[in-house]
C-alpha cells in the first residue's frame, strides 16, 4: 500500500509538472517594447536618426522597469514599495526621495535614468521568446514586422490570431485626450465596433429578469444602457463559441463591468477586457455612479473571482492603460488620478477556490497632442492579442 501511495503521489506530481504553464509576462514591459519598436520603424521610414528615435521614445513611452504604481514614486517616494520589491525599486525610491519636486522626479524616472533608457533603446529580442510576437503570431510576425508598422504584415497576422469582435464602449472623458480609441477602430476595421448606449438597440431576451438585478447595483440611468449593451453583445456573439474583446473607454468601463457581472455567457465569451483611460475606481467630489464611494462599493462587492466566475478553468485578463499629465497633482490626467484608472486586485484574491480574473497594468501614456495614436493603437491591439494567445493558445 505504501508503494502504491508513493506511485500515486509521483503520478500526480508528474501530471502537474507536465501541464502547460503560461509564461511570466509584464504588461507594462510588453506594451513598451511594442511602442519603442513601432517608433523605431516610423522614424526610419521618415529618414530620422537614432537620436531622433531615442527622443521620440523618451517623449511618448514613459517607462521605468521598477516604476510600478508611479504615482507613489512621485508623491511619496519615501514610502516602502509593495513586497516583494522589484529589482532596483528601492534604489529608485531612494534616488527620487532626494529630488525636490514631482517635475524633477518624473524627469529622473522616465527621461534620464540609465535603466529606463537602456530598456527602451535595446534590441527587443533581449526580452526573450515570451515577449516576441513571432512566438504567438508566427515566424513572419516578429519584431521586424512590428517595426514595419500598420501597413506591414503584422496587421494580417493579428487578424488571423483570433476571430474575436472588439466592442468599444464609451468615449474619452475629455475631448483633449488623444484619439487612440478612434485609431484602434480604424485598425480593426470590420472586427471593431463602437457601442452607442443611446442608440436604439434590441434588449436581450432576459431583459425583464435582469432589470431589477442591475438596478440593485447601478443607478437607474445605468440600467437601460447595460441592458442595451447585453443585447448588442448577444447579436454580435450569438453562439457560445463566439468571442469578444470588450474595451471600456473613459466611463464606459463601468457599463462593461456591469454587463460582465450580469451575464455568465458574456463572461465566458470574453477573451479580454481593456480599459483605455477608464474611470474604474471613481472620482472625488462626485456623488453619482462615477463617484469614488459608488465605484469602490461596486468593486468590493462584485470585482471578485467568485462573482465574475467562468465556466472553464482559466482567467480573463483585465488590462488597463492610464493617461498621464505630469503637471497634474495627484499624478494622472484631466481629473482622473492614475490609481483610479487601474483595476484593483479582486476583493477575494487568495480566498477563492478558483481564480477567474487576471489584473494587468499596461502602464501610462502621455497626454501629448503629437502622440502617434495609430502606433499606440497597434501596440495595444498587439499586446492584448498576444496576451490572449499566451493565456489561451
Amino acid at each position: 500500500m505504501i508503494v502504491a501511495a508513493l506511485a500515486f503521489v509521483v503520478l500526480v506530481a508528474a501530471t502537474i509538472l507536465s501541464l502547460p504553464r503560461p509564461p511570466a509576462l509584464d504588461g507594462r514591459r510588453w506594451l513598451m517594447l511594442w511602442m519603442a519598436t513601432l517608433l523605431r520603424g516610423s522614424t526610419e521610414r521618415a529618414g530620422g536618426s537614432q537620436e531622433d528615435w531615442a527622443a521620440r521614445v523618451v517623449r511618448f513611452v514613459p517607462w521605468h522597469p521598477a516604476a510600478r504604481q508611479p504615482e507613489r514614486k512621485i508623491t511619496h517616494p519615501e514610502d516602502p514599495p509593495p513586497t516583494p520589491a522589484l529589482d532596483g525599486e528601492i534604489a529608485l525610491a531612494e534616488a527620487l526621495s532626494a529630488l525636490p519636486d514631482p517635475a524633477a522626479r518624473f524627469a529622473r524616472m522616465y527621461d534620464t535614468d540609465p535603466n529606463a533608457l537602456a530598456d527602451r533603446l535595446s534590441d527587443p529580442a533581449l526580452a526573450g521568446e515570451a515577449y516576441d510576437p513571432a512566438t504567438w503570431f508566427g515566424s513572419g510576425a516578429g519584431w521586424d514586422a512590428v517595426a514595419a508598422g500598420p501597413d506591414g504584415p503584422l496587421t494580417a497576422a493579428l487578424r488571423e490570431a483570433t476571430t474575436a469582435r472588439w466592442i468599444l464602449v464609451g468615449e474619452p472623458f475629455d475631448p483633449r485626450l488623444p484619439d487612440v480609441d478612434g485609431a484602434l477602430l480604424r485598425l480593426l476595421g470590420p472586427r471593431g465596433e463602437r457601442f452607442d448606449p443611446h442608440a436604439t438597440t434590441p434588449l436581450p431576451p432576459q431583459a425583464d429578469s435582469l432589470r431589477a438585478d442591475i438596478a440593485a447595483r447601478r443607478p437607474p440611468d445605468d440600467v437601460h444602457p447595460v441592458l442595451a449593451l447585453l443585447g448588442r453583445l448577444g447579436e454580435l456573439a450569438p453562439d457560445h463559441g463566439d468571442h469578444l474583446v470588450l474595451v471600456g473607454v473613459g466611463s464606459g468601463i463601468q457599463l462593461v463591468l456591469e454587463a460582465l457581472r450580469a451575464s455568465a455567457v458574456i463572461r465566458d465569451q470574453t477573451l479580454a477586457v481593456l480599459a483605455i483611460g477608464g474611470v474604474i475606481r471613481g472620482l472625488d467630489g462626485r456623488d453619482d455612479a462615477l463617484g469614488w464611494q459608488a465605484c469602490t462599493d461596486w468593486l468590493q462587492a462584485n470585482f471578485r473571482h467568485q462573482v465574475l466566475d467562468l465556466e472553464a478553468a482559466h482567467r480573463t485578463p483585465y488590462l488597463s492603460i492610464a493617461w498621464l499629465d505630469r503637471a497634474m497633482d495627484p499624478p494622472g490626467a484631466l481629473g482622473v488620478p492614475l490609481d483610479r484608472a487601474r483595476f484593483p486586485e479582486p476583493a477575494d484574491q487568495g480566498k477563492a477556490a478558483r481564480e477567474s480574473i487576471e489584473v494587468v497594468d499596461l502602464g501610462v501614456v502621455p497626454v501629448d497632442p503629437e502622440l502617434p495614436t495609430d502606433l499606440l493603437a497597434l501596440a495595444l491591439w498587439g499586446t492584448v492579442t498576444g496576451w490572449i494567445r499566451a493565456r489561451r493558445p
